[in-house]
This record gives structure tokens, C-alpha cells and sequence, in this order.
């Protein structure tokens, strides 16, 4: 059965014999690259938020002042994870324009790449390098997604391990 048969107009037929050209000579669909790229910043501000729920609790196991301060810098560096971590992960509920059985009433959005007159429902948008979405307050927030933070809550951890004395090996193999 030839294209002409699927009813598609020549350019039609053009365009899509020329894209399989590409796909077969190992060009990625273009939605496959922003897919990814959606996929990993999600995943990122998973990963922030685990940090910090971690060092909340860390946080419960000492009365020490320097990792209270720790946990006070971090949400200071970054008051809008929690928001757009919940966002993300009850994306289920931002598509019926709720959170937790509330509605939400949408404010507009005013970014570099999005801005609206009225009151939208962002789901998952990366704005560059920062992930954001439509809190359950009905604003719009981001978390940045780059090198420099994941760099940043490395050293966190890092810095909140040394708070702690520690017995044993000062390193561990795997195997």
C-alpha cells in the first residue's frame, strides 16, 4: 500500500518518507530529545525533595544547631520545591484542576517562554533550565535543573554527613 493510498497529500507523503529517511539513518525524533529532557528534570526535583525530606529527618535525630541551619539554607536556596514537587507528583489531580479535593483557582503565568492574560494550569513545563508547574495555591513555580544545583545539593549532603560522628572505615568498596 503506497502513501497515496493513507489519502495523504504529496508534501504529506514527502514530509513523512523524509523524516523515515532521518529515523533510519539514526536521527532522533525531536520529541524524543524533549521528552528526555522533561523525564530528568522531573526526576532531578524528585531527587532535591528526597534530599531534603533526608535531612529533615537527620535534622530530628540531633539537636545540633549547625544542621538546623543546614536545612533552614537549603529551603531558603530553594522555597519553591516542595510546591513544584507536589505538582509534579500529583499531576493526577492538577489535570482536574485540584489539590487535595480543593480546587484551584489558576493565576496567570509570566515567564521568558509562556505568559498568559488569565489563569492557566501548567503541568510539567520546563522553561529553560528550570521545571515549574501550577501550585496547589494556583501560582506558577519553578525549581532550577542545572549543573550548579545538582552541584550545590551534593555539597549539602556532603556537608551534612560530616555533622555526624561516624565508626569504621573511612571508605566503603563495592563490590
Amino acid at each position: 500500500m503506497s502513501e497515496w493510498d493513507h489519502g495523504l497529500t504529496m508534501a504529506e507523503a514527502v514530509e513523512r518518507a523524509s523524516r523515515r529517511a532521518g529515523w533510519e539513518a539514526g536521527a532522533q525524533p525531536d520529541a524524543y530529545a524533549t521528552t528526555a529532557a522533561m523525564v530528568h528534570a522531573r526526576a532531578f526535583v524528585f531527587a532535591l525533595d528526597t534530599i531534603g525530606k533526608s535531612l529533615g529527618e537527620l535534622k530530628k535525630l540531633t539537636a545540633g544547631d549547625d544542621l538546623v541551619q543546614l536545612v533552614a539554607h537549603r529551603q531558603k536556596a530553594m522555597p519553591d520545591l516542595v510546591r513544584v514537587r507536589d505538582s509534579a507528583h500529583h499531576s493526577e489531580d492538577r489535570v482536574q484542576g485540584k489539590a487535595r479535593e480543593r480546587r484551584i483557582d489558576p493565576a496567570p503565568v509570566e515567564t521568558e517562554a509562556l505568559s498568559t492574560s488569565g489563569g492557566v494550569m501548567v503541568i510539567g513545563f520546563l522553561n529553560g533550565d528550570r521545571y515549574g508547574g501550577t501550585a496547589s495555591d494556583g501560582t506558577y513555580s519553578e525549581v532550577p535543573v542545572y549543573e550548579a544545583t545538582s552541584r550545590d545539593a551534593a555539597d549539602l549532603v556532603q556537608e551534612a554527613h560530616r555533622m555526624f560522628d561516624w565508626t569504621g572505615p573511612g571508605y566503603v568498596w563495592l563490590s
